[in-house]
């Protein structure tokens, strides 16, 4: 239970001093909007390419390969999608959607998924 209090305090915690530090800095004219823009955007590209991967290998490195039931996450993944893009099909042809507009029907079940 400490674990999930922990994990929301340092989610909602971050979020709220962020938004404290936004208001108070642009409050005071020391730093533009677009400067934080600028600033948020590099940190979350670090935070992806450099601070994610290391719980995803962590996690890999701790578990066991042996059980069946771990491969069949990637199967139903595969299956959504192509679930997804034939019934996008199906309702293209069922309600004669114009070529134009069907292209918006074929990655909208994929992205849902």
């Amino acid at each position: 239970m400490w674990k999930l209090f922990f994990i929301l305090i340092s989610c909602f915690g971050s979020l709220a001093v962020g938004y404290i530090g936004q208001v108070f800095l642009v409050g005071r004219h020391t730093v533009t909007y677009d400067a934080i823009k600028s600033a948020s955007d590099r940190m979350k590209v670090f935070s992806l390419v450099c601070l994610l991967p290391i719980p995803i290998m962590h996690s890999f490195w701790k578990i066991s390969f042996t059980e069946g039931s771990l491969f069949v996450v990637p199967v139903m993944g595969i299956l959504s999608f192509l679930m997804g893009g034939m019934s996008a099909i199906l309702f293209i042809r069922l309600f004669h959607v114009a070529p134009s507009r069907a292209a918006s029907y074929l990655p909208a079940p994929c992205l849902r998924t």
